[in-house]
């Protein structure tokens, strides 16, 4: 593997990152590039130029953006980002890579800051306690699978450390708001007699699906969110387990997760002032039309302040490594 150093475009007009294709290797003094700032200026373009043109990853569209990969007689200059866009490299390197590349060959251009992005999404242990002398058994189980799943489902859901964490947290609220981590007396009675309670909803012409768990989830089997769908049946996830702490803690997150992905940032526009959590958790709750009507008023909603006020009960800190 060969490396070698080059210089960007300035902070007003930076390298655009992404799939670049090779269209060709030019040389000094580039007489045949007519109408070109190379032609009418070598100098500043050393002793070669690769040009190429940008992919789109999604289309594979291409797009020519002037941004180039060439050399330099002003060595100087290598130590600043001074471009319009190319990538500039001393002669004798554009000389070495333009020996190594040719034609209809790829690179790709990493972003700026990828190495604080690519940092972002390294898990990082995560500590979960209480000072809650009467916290419950599940509700600790619940919190510990928080922790201990913590790498893996980072990885399965595409997230960085912060999104994780958040999620986490609201998570825990809403176990507390909806089960008090399985010490609420209504959620005893409809997970003791589930079949009971799906009579009683027939009955009355209600749907017999139950809400299961310690987050209260209902399962749709038609979940348009494949994610969704692939990560429940790969930690073996239905709706008669959804009263183990840690199937129920996965879940969850796994879900918040989908609708923090496909619906929250539609629903920010709509009223951009209000948080995240609490956009979260009009949509967990299936009161997307609240928002949509601009008739959400998070302030005053009993629901949400009991899930941050249980939230609070939590302390969520980087774990320190042995």
């Amino acid at each position: 593997m060969k490396s070698f150093k080059n210089a960007v475009g300035k902070e007003e007009s930076p390298t655009n990152a992404g799939i670049r294709q090779i269209t060709g290797i030019e040389e000094y003094p580039y007489s045949g590039a007519n109408g070109t700032r190379r032609k009418a200026n070598p100098e500043a373009y050393g002793s070669k130029v690769i040009t190429n043109v940008m992919v789109n990853a999604q289309t594979g569209q291409k797009t020519t953006t002037g941004e180039f990969f060439h050399g330099t007689n002003m060595s100087g200059s290598l130590s600043r980002n001074v471009s319009g866009g190319c990538i500039r490299h001393s002669n004798d390197s554009i000389n070495n890579l333009a020996n190594h590349v040719q034609s209809g060959e790829y690179i790709l251009i990493l972003p700026a800051d990828f190495k604080k992005q690519r940092q972002a999404f390294e898990p990082t242990p995560l500590k979960i306690k209480t000072n809650n002398k009467n916290m419950t058994r599940e509700g600790v189980q619940f919190a510990n699978s928080l922790v201990s799943n913590k790498a893996k489902l980072m990885k399965d859901l595409q997230i960085d450390n912060k999104t994780y964490d958040e999620l986490a947290r609201l998570s825990l609220g809403i176990a507390g708001q909806e089960t008090e981590y399985g010490a609420g007396i209504k959620y005893k009675i409809k997970e003791n007699c589930n079949l009971l309670v799906s009579a009683i909803k027939l009955i009355k012409g209600e749907k017999p699906s139950n809400s299961r768990g310690l987050t209260q989830i209902k399962l749709n089997s038609n979940n348009k969110d494949p994610q969704v769908n692939a990560l429940l049946a790969k930690y073996s996830i239905n709706a008669d387990n959804l009263s183990i702490p840690d199937k129920s803690a996965i879940a969850t997150m796994t879900l918040l997760n989908s609708l923090s992905k496909n619906e929250l940032p539609a629903l920010k526009n709509k009223m951009p002032d209000m948080s995240d959590t609490d956009v979260l958790l009009y949509l967990w709750n299936n009161q997307r039309n609240k928002i949509l009507s601009k008739k959400a008023t998070p302030s005053s909603n009993t629901y949400h302040k009991s899930v941050k006020s249980y939230s609070s009960l939590w302390e969520l800190t980087p774990a320190k490594i042995s």
